[in-house]
């Protein structure tokens, strides 16, 4: 009805890209990029699908553009930080996590998004701590289930992940989209994760 609408585009693309169809979901979000270049949740979501395609310049030159549109955004120097490490570029990366981490005081979903990164990276135990610091967010106002199931994930608490995760399902997180990532392909043996998976319509 309106070619020429940005988050039609971008919200058709992130569709397609997280339920792995990548070939398709790039056009779509570029699509998006084009129509509106200033906007900073369409260069962050088209880095993590250059990320996932495996296009890591091209990741990094839109979560560099998403940075300097916010650079005060926890996303865009984690994607940054990924991108960077991805090109064997480490103590750029490890800038990137530093000043992400500046950022994330205070705000869950933040603190969830450095963590995984941290535990991914090698640094296991500031993930933990950040963790921590979510559970004692979590006691004082609302975490939301997903990011404290992501966490636990990838700190490899399978057990209590699925808990989380099982409540996200609860509550209709709007996160649990994202349980086809490759970020979770690890868990996919787990009887717990298929039942949900097959809940969520996603076995096919």
């Amino acid at each position: 009805m309106n070619p020429a609408l940005p988050e039609a585009h971008l919200w058709y693309g992130m569709f397609l890209r997280d339920q792995g169809r990548l070939q398709e979901a790039l056009p779509e979000i570029r699509r998006a990029a084009q129509l509106e270049p200033f906007s900073v949740f369409t260069a962050v979501n088209l880095a993590h699908a250059y990320m996932m395609a495996g296009n890591y310049v091209a990741a990094e030159e839109q979560a560099h553009h998403a940075a300097g549109l916010a650079p005060d955004m926890v996303t865009a120097e984690v994607l940054l930080s990924n991108a960077y490490r991805a090109q064997s570029r480490t103590a750029e990366a490890d800038a990137a996590l530093d000043r992400a981490g500046k950022f994330s005081t205070g705000n869950p979903h933040a603190l969830s998004v450095l963590a995984c990164a941290y535990a991914r990276h090698g640094q296991r135990d500031k993930g933990i701590r950040l963790f921590e610091q979510m559970e004692l967010l979590a006691k004082q106002r609302y975490v939301s289930p997903f990011d404290l199931g992501s966490v636990s994930l990838v700190l490899g608490d399978e057990k209590r992940a699925l808990v989380w995760l099982e409540e996200a399902y609860r509550q209709r997180s709007a996160g649990l989209i994202f349980l086809r990532d490759a970020k979770f392909t690890h868990s996919h043996s787990s009887p717990g994760f298929d039942s949900l998976i097959e809940k969520m319509h996603f076995a096919g």
